[in-house]
């Protein structure tokens, strides 16, 4: 018999600049597990499935996480940036 599960995170932030548009990183991170229980031995009881389950999604949120800080860290130097040069440029 086949057993296994599926999880996944999802997170969306919205950056928002003064004189500009409102900018919306967002990162989706799912991870699927699979195992035939008569080939591999392996069975799981509702608790261990449960536990499982929780460990994938948090590590899903921690590579999101990631991702968004990263995202974050970049449209913040880039707005920084654009708005350098702006005023370099005189206007």
């Amino acid at each position: 018999m086949k057993q296994g599960f599926s999880a996944g995170v999802s997170l969306e932030v919205t950056l928002k600049f003064a004189d500009f548009e409102n900018v919306k990183p967002s990162f989706w991170c799912g991870i699927t597990r699979e195992w035939d229980t008569d080939k591999d031995g392996i069975s799981f009881s509702d608790e261990q499935m449960r536990e499982a389950i929780n460990e994938a999604q948090d590590t899903c949120r921690e590579i999101c996480e990631k991702k968004i800080d990263a995202d974050i860290y970049d449209v913040k130097s880039a707005k920084v940036f654009e708005q350098i040069n702006y005023k370099k440029k005189g206007r």
